[in-house]
């Protein structure tokens, strides 16, 4: 892990008030070494930079214009599926089906769907599935979408209702026959623990979205599992399935971003271009970082927020390493 020193430099840093532009820069780096002391004025400052911040991620993390994806977003509403199919069909060209049995979408449609993992909560559990959506008028589709469910609906999601939140980018550049897939699952490997520190407790615990195991993915008997974070069962597409579901849209988005950009870099390391491959590698991870501030929310408990920074920054480091990226 990185090393400072020495130690009685920290108080000095501290005394800068934490400038609004070095507070992120530093944050990570000294969460265990004395940072605590201050943990009040952290949290304040990390609240009035999160445009900025997120201004920071959107520079790093561009929507490929060829690279497709989609989304499912497992939650409970206050009304069922055909009010949700409704309002979906107000702001979307594309066709929208009501689902009351579990069914797999076909990428053509907006699926509000049953799913018998979620749990009803107080209303009407059910998976909202997006159809096959590409580039910037993907994003946008999928902002007025969600942003017309939230607004409207009582939504809960997350571990209250057992919900998910998986995405699909097209891997048909990655996968060129059935025999490479553990291969390919291995170059996501550096980048696994550091997204999992990106997302809640429940899901890093959830046999439906277990860690890759490099000594499987190497054994000769290995088959695809649908249960993995990282699912390849569909053959041209890759599944993250580790994270929570949300009730809002901007980590919805976020997150499809942040993964698309693990997809991209994977491929150029398939290249074989190694320098252009760990350039796109850093420029991940530093997205990684400014993912995991502006997770810092108003409600956190300071205590809380802390430890999932250094968890975060355990994570971040080990993936800089295993990358040949590690100062």
């Amino acid at each position: 892990l990185h090393q400072f020193s020495p130690i009685k430099q920290i108080p000095a840093i501290a005394r800068r008030k934490y400038n609004k532009k070095l507070l992120y820069e530093i944050i990570l780096d000294f969460s265990e070494l004395g940072i605590k002391k201050k943990k009040n004025k952290i949290t304040e400052e990390l609240k009035k930079q999160k445009t900025n911040i997120r201004k920071d991620l959107d520079r790093l993390i561009k929507i490929s214009p060829k690279r497709t994806f989609g989304f499912e977003l497992e939650i409970s509403a206050n009304k069922p599926k055909a009010a949700i199919a409704r309002e979906i069909r107000k702001f979307s060209d594309h066709m929208v089906s009501v689902k009351h049995d579990y069914a797999k979408s076909n990428g053509s449609s907006w699926d509000i769907k049953y799913d018998q993992s979620v749990l009803p909560g107080n209303g009407f559990s059910m998976e909202i599935a997006s159809p096959i959506l590409m580039g910037s008028s993907g994003v946008k589709e999928s902002k007025i979408v969600l942003d017309s469910i939230f607004n409207k609906f009582q939504v809960v999601a997350g571990e209250p209702v057992n919900g998910g939140l998986h995405i699909h980018h097209d891997a048909s550049d990655l996968i060129k026959s059935v025999d490479t897939v553990s291969e390919v699952l291995a170059k996501f490997f550096p980048f696994q623990e550091a997204l999992y520190q990106l997302c809640s407790d429940y899901r890093q615990e959830n046999e439906y979205c277990e860690r890759l195991d490099l000594d499987r993915l190497k054994g000769e008997d290995y088959v695809l599992d649908n249960r993995d974070g990282f699912n390849l069962s569909s053959i041209g597409t890759l599944e993250f399935r580790m994270k929570e579901s949300v009730s809002s849209t901007d980590p919805i988005i976020r997150w499809i971003k942040l993964t698309q950009g693990v997809v991209d870099a994977v491929a150029v390391s398939l290249e074989n271009k190694s320098r252009k491959f760990k350039e796109k590698a850093a420029t991940v991870l530093d997205a990684f970082d400014k993912e995991i501030l502006l997770q810092a929310k108003e409600e956190d408990h300071e205590d809380e927020f802390l430890n999932r920074l250094e968890k975060y920054q355990q994570a971040r480091n080990y993936s800089k390493t295993i990358l040949g990226l590690a100062r």
